[in-house]
């Protein structure tokens, strides 16, 4: 196990990327199907074919990111390189998902085929990131901290996000029109992520191994073969717990992100509320991140993530019951996103947790594959969403521009609510059950590996 390379610098900026990357990817996730329903004016039916390509190609790619990272080692390092190599086709393929050119057909083609190269380069990205994490400490409690950071500084991308987002967009369509406004906005917040990525990777210089240092020290390891990954997944009980558990988080988290723009928009006609929704329910995130480190010492990383799901439960039951009204609505959505934020450092820092049960279980380390495993359960929750999105709206019977009666504000109003409490329910019930790689064994197990060494 490698020793901390961690200085108090780069500790404190270490989410630096988690904050560039918050901003562009919430356009995505907050405003994506927005622009394609209202703004490009796509069909329901086209709607539901990009939603549901683009999902496909993003969980094909959760494997070939950790395959790609564990099979390359560039000079400046096997993950931290990816800062800067793939983080500029994010900007050229993000900004192109968020136009409409040529017929509907040909559109909807560019949009997808952008979106699968802007993802794959994101991946890698935010794959580097986390792998990197693992190796530049050895403590699981200073991971947890790194982890929570991550999260701190995603949280506060969210937040600007919220503040500038929309008002951004409003001005570059100003300048323009309403669905170039988009194309702008989009390109302008991929442009600050990309500078986050370069000054991270300015900051990390030789806090990991570099492909020459190890040929030099002789040190190089010879790459896994994809049936020793394969078996890294498979034989590690904790791993696959967490990832189908938080499969169905992510799922009720993403529909929830997804229609706020409808139930502002159906139930509360006010889209203009949009702004004040964030920015409430981003600042309840930010905050909740704070929780993260002292509540996992206090109860452990299995207590901690079902603690802050049954807070978000709660909250959607009162948006359910109660949220007819934008002041009640808001304040239960504040409560139910402001404590799922959290979960995200929780989840990065028991993968990490399982990297230790695989090394010791294997012998053969597979930290890089392992924890690009964190992808999954965001691309099979962003799938899932995919395919519920636009057949709930559709069996609501929501089309832009139409007048909202009282069929489609029940469908919106359980699309919100409901849907997402069922999803978030079970991932608590699977983690109660089946996870059981206690704080306690990890320690053992970690002690026990650097006794191999």
């Amino acid at each position: 196990m490698e020793s901390s390379r961690i200085s108090k610098k780069l500790n404190f900026l270490y989410g630096l990327p988690d904050f560039g990357f918050a901003l562009f990817v919430y356009v995505e996730l907050y405003y994506f199907s927005a622009f394609l329903t209202d703004y490009a004016k796509l069909s329901l039916d086209t709607v539901a074919i990009i939603l549901a390509a683009t999902s496909a190609i993003d969980m094909i790619w959760v494997p070939v990111t950790g395959i790609i990272i564990e099979k390359c080692n560039f000079k400046w390092g096997k993950f931290r390189s990816w800062f800067v190599l793939a983080s500029p086709f994010v900007i050229v393929f993000f900004t192109l998902m968020f136009t409409k050119i040529g017929s509907e057909g040909l559109a909807a083609m560019i949009i997808t085929v952008s979106f699968g190269i802007k993802t794959l380069a994101q991946n890698l990205v935010y794959s580097g990131h986390l792998s990197q994490m693992s190796i530049i400490s050895n403590s699981p409690q200073e991971r947890t901290s790194l982890s929570a950071r991550k999260v701190q500084y995603n949280t506060l991308g969210i937040l600007v996000f919220s503040a500038v987002g929309l008002p951004v967009i409003t001005m570059f369509g100003k300048m323009t029109n309403t669905t170039t406004g988009y194309t702008l906005g989009a390109c302008f917040f991929a442009v600050i992520y990309f500078l986050t990525c370069v000054a991270l990777f300015a900051l990390t210089k030789g806090v990991e191994p570099t492909a020459d240092a190890k040929a030099e020290s002789g040190s190089s390891k010879p790459k896994m073969s994809i049936g020793s990954m394969l078996k890294a997944l498979f034989t590690n009980p904790p791993l696959l717990v967490i990832l189908i558990a938080d499969s169905f988080r992510q799922v009720g988290r993403f529909l929830i992100i997804a229609s706020a723009f409808y139930y502002l928009k159906v139930v509360l006609n006010s889209v203009a509320l949009m702004t004040t929704y964030l920015l409430c329910v981003n600042l309840a995130g930010f905050a909740g991140s704070f929780l993260t480190t002292p509540l996992t010492k206090a109860v452990g990383k299995k207590g901690a993530y079902m603690i802050f799901l049954s807070f978000c439960c709660a909250g959607l039951l009162v948006a359910y019951f109660f949220g007819s009204t934008p002041v009640i609505f808001i304040a239960a959505l504040t409560v139910t996103m402001g404590m799922i934020s959290p979960i995200n450092a929780i989840v990065s820092a028991m993968l990490a947790d399982t990297v230790v049960y695989d090394e010791y279980k294997n012998h053969t380390p597979a930290r890089g594959f392992i924890m690009s495993m964190v992808n999954l359960p965001i691309k099979l929750g962003a799938f899932f969403r995919s395919l519920i999105l636009p057949a709930a709206l559709a069996a609501a019977g929501y089309a832009a521009g139409k007048a909202a009666d009282a069929h489609m504000i029940a469908g919106v109003k359980n699309l919100i609510t409901m849907y997402p409490f069922l999803f978030i329910a079970l991932a608590i019930v699977i983690v109660l059950i089946g996870y059981r790689l206690s704080e306690k064994k990890v320690v053992e197990m970690t002690e026990e590996i650097e006794k191999r060494a």
